[in-house]
């Protein structure tokens, strides 16, 4: 706050987006919180819906918690006046209309990178937290693994899961599940929404999902292979991520800087290779990257000295 100047931190969960309330307050923002922070006094928190709030007023700590009535962004900036505002910083995704209607009564500074670089250093307990988010990640996959059978929906997968950790109090950030054929892969990422594929011998899966404790998760990325042995394209790419996991994990260490690139011009060169093998033009893949970055050219480079 003292290196932007601001006086007062407006710090929101917006459509349910936005997790900083939560940190400062311990409420998870369930549609919209909008918490108003000075040091020094005590926080004030309006929040949505009205069958929301007694549970917000239990959960959140040293914050005065009030119903928004559904003009929340009018309640906060009421709030701020009153206060005697004028430099406001803020933290997390605000709608643009209701952005508007903060600007028109303070100078507004967006503290976004800020709070995402405070957020990088954890505290002891925030590891801690972590670390049980990261044991409910791993009981969803062990779940998946042992109960997994072939003949089961990707719902059904889902299922598998989030009954590892929902039961302990964990919930469901994300849980990713691909299933495709390694004879005829038609996947390259887990889909984000399940569908009512089954699951077939020869199929590989692979997973990409978090269960939360409270604003604090594991991550699990994990492939296997149902009823057969990997295919020698599989084996290559396990050989390969394997790899660079060992290089990697190898050289970090505390206070070093690791920089990693999975997608650039060389990669280019070998999806342009790898379509030629196959008989196929691979013109629209720079055009498509190039309508994507508008004249902005392909690539950004850096360049950094030891």
């Amino acid at each position: 706050m003292q290196k932007h100047d601001v006086d007062h931190l407006l710090i929101v969960t917006d459509h349910r987006a936005g997790n900083a309330p939560q940190w400062v307050t311990g409420w998870p923002g369930t549609v919209e919180a909008y918490v108003v922070l000075k040091p020094g006094e005590r926080m004030v928190m309006h929040v949505e819906w009205f069958n929301h709030f007694p549970l917000a007023r239990r959960i959140a700590k040293d914050c005065d918690v009030r119903w928004s009535e559904h003009r929340g962004i009018q309640k906060t900036v009421e709030e701020l006046r009153r206060r005697g505002a004028k430099r406001v910083g803020l933290i997390g995704p605000l709608v643009v209309s209701k952005y508007k209607v903060l600007e028109q009564h303070f100078q507004v500074v967006l503290m976004d990178a800020d709070y995402v670089r405070l957020r990088l250093v954890k505290s002891t307990e925030e590891i801690e937290w972590m670390r049980t988010g990261a044991r409910l990640s791993d009981a969803g996959f062990d779940s998946l693994l042992k109960n997994l059978q072939v003949g089961m929906t990707e719902r059904e997968l889902a299922n598998l899961v989030e009954r590892a950790y929902v039961g302990q109090g964990g919930t469901t950030f994300i849980h990713y599940i691909g299933v495709t054929s390694m004879a005829d892969p038609q996947l390259c990422v887990p889909p984000q929404f399940a569908s009512s594929r089954r699951v077939q011998a020869g199929d590989v899966i692979f997973t990409e999902f978090s269960a939360h404790f409270w604003d604090y998760s594991g991550q699990v990325l994990r492939s296997y292979t149902i009823a057969a042995d990997p295919t020698p394209l599989y084996r290559e790419l396990f050989a390969t991520a394997e790899a660079t996991f060992t290089a990697v994990t190898g050289v970090l260490e505390p206070g070093g800087l690791i920089m990693f690139s999975t997608f650039g011009p060389d990669t280019l060169k070998e999806l342009r290779a790898a379509f030629a093998a196959l008989g196929r033009p691979a013109q629209d893949l720079g055009r498509g990257a190039r309508e994507a970055r508008r004249g902005r050219g392909l690539f950004d480079l850096r360049y950094f000295n030891e």
